[in-house]
């Protein structure tokens, strides 16, 4: 069985967020895969803080849809 390494400088968050947009990209077959991952990480505080994105960057929305 092949060996498993972990990454030592990406953390949890960030892991996620990149199996995510991986899983995303490859199975949905309903809208394009750049809107239908962008789209939804950009309004994601979880996804900015582990990628600092800074508000007002693409990835940072100043208005982002949040649900409360």
């Amino acid at each position: 069985m092949a060996e498993t390494r972990r990454i030592e400088s990406l953390d949890d968050r960030v892991i996620g967020s990149l199996w995510y947009l991986i899983i995303g990209c490859l199975t949905d077959p309903h809208s394009v895969a750049k809107y239908r991952v962008n789209n939804v990480v950009a309004n994601m505080p979880e996804f900015q803080k582990a990628f600092s994105c800074k508000k007002g960057q693409p990835m940072a929305r100043e208005n982002a849809c949040r649900l409360r």
